[in-house]
């Protein structure tokens, strides 16, 4: 309106295009965004729109816009900016004694900033207070950084100091993502006043997709010119998602995308649950035929067979279908236990053995001693229990040379 009033148009300024910068550094109002129609480049009568609706900024980030508009002028009168921030930082306070950066404070400081501007999210603002990545790469010298991010930490440091943050402690959030329902309604309130897409996005910081996704899941008409995917392409397209065809078959018989046809698809709740469930339907009654066809090709086959050789079919019944699965398989083999030792043969013979040893033998015995003497096996001190006959000749032996 200044612009009109003094010159009878509006025109573009050049400290309105510093990428980030979200407020007039001559009046303390939001910019507002033009959007681009044909190509990016500047074209003949591209002028900004005369909307006498504004909207009062607060005063960081007013003062902000001027900090970047006093850099713009200087680099305009051609005076070269120095990045390095070591020695302000050591001024500051923000260096210990032995050369170290108090990442902590700085990063902190640098979230209560982004804060206090209140401008919309973006990968230009650190992410929290713990976001000391952000600022590392500034700090190295000969390390390309965007502009943006070299004047937040500039204007950061202008009037700051470690001996202010300590006397005053500001409570901050974790993390400076907003919370997503908040994003969603904003998104729908604006998608109802009539922004469009792309007006939505900047402001919101979310992608068109998402914006797109949830105008359709929430039944909210916005501006488009499909050429494709008209409003009956959309229907039918629906309706055959209803009736279960894949989203493959569907793109191709009419020439989209697959992720254009789900995205039509997770509009509606209610039709993804129903695709869901004739999937899993469907995936129970393919793999119980697999199962039936198996055990009738080979009726000798045994559970394990079955497992071996249909092992996902066996599995996902195993977990979903887990009773009719026990019925349909053949019946379990009790298993049976290898006898590899004839205890009774080995008793009678080392009963045998026992009986001519003690007959020489005049002096008190032990069965560890009995068990060197036999070839120290571990058969009369562990498995004693197996050996009734070699027993109850040691015990008579006991007996008779008390």
């Amino acid at each position: 309106m200044s612009d009109i009033k003094h010159f009878g148009v509006a025109y573009w300024h050049i400290e309105h295009q510093i990428p980030g910068i979200e407020c007039c550094c001559s009046h303390p109002v939001w910019l507002l965004h033009k959007p681009l129609h044909k190509a990016s480049q500047v074209h003949e009568g591209l002028l900004p729109c005369e909307s006498s609706n504004t909207f009062n900024c607060n005063d960081k980030a007013f003062s902000f816009a001027k900090y970047t508009s006093k850099i713009l002028q200087s680099i305009q009168a051609g005076k070269q900016l120095k990045n390095d921030y070591l020695p302000i930082l050591a001024d500051k306070g923000y260096v210990t004694k032995g050369g170290c950066i108090r990442r902590r404070l700085l990063a902190t400081e640098l979230a209560r900033l982004v804060e206090e501007l209140g401008f919309p999210y973006t990968e230009l603002m650190p992410e929290s207070e713990r976001d000391y990545k952000y600022f590392s790469n500034l700090l190295k010298p000969n390390v390309n950084q965007h502009p943006f991010k070299h004047l937040l930490l500039a204007y950061c440091l202008s009037d700051l100091n470690v001996a202010q943050f300590l006397a005053v402690k500001p409570v901050l959030n974790r993390s400076l993502k907003p919370d997503p329902t908040i994003i969603e309604a904003q998104c729908l309130k604006l998608l109802k006043e009539g922004h469009s897409m792309a007006e939505i996005s900047r402001r919101t910081g979310r992608s068109r997709c998402y914006i797109k996704t949830l105008a359709l899941k929430e039944n909210v008409e916005f501006e488009s010119k499909p050429k494709i995917i008209t409003k009956k392409v959309k229907l039918y397209i629906i309706n055959l998602a209803k009736k279960g065809f894949h989203r493959r078959e569907i793109a191709n018989r009419y020439g989209i995308s697959s992720g254009s046809v789900e995205q039509l698809i997770s509009s509606c709740p209610d039709l993804v649950i129903w695709r869901r469930k004739c999937k899993s339907d469907s995936k129970r009654r393919r793999y119980k035929y697999t199962i039936m066809n198996f055990i009738k090709t080979h009726p000798l086959a045994s559970r394990q067979d079955c497992k071996r050789s249909n092992y996902a079919a066996f599995y996902w019944l195993y977990n979903h279908e887990h009773d009719w699965l026990s019925t349909i398989l053949p019946t379990a083999i009790k298993g049976c236990r290898n006898q590899r030792v004839d205890w009774k043969e080995r008793d009678r013979k080392l009963s045998k053995q026992l009986g001519d040893l003690l007959s020489k033998n005049t002096e008190s015995v032990t069965l560890t001693k009995l068990e060197q003497l036999l070839g120290a096996h571990g058969w009369l001190t562990r498995y004693r229990h197996k050996l009734p006959t070699a027993m109850t000749i040691i015990e008579n032996y006991k007996l008779r040379n008390k």
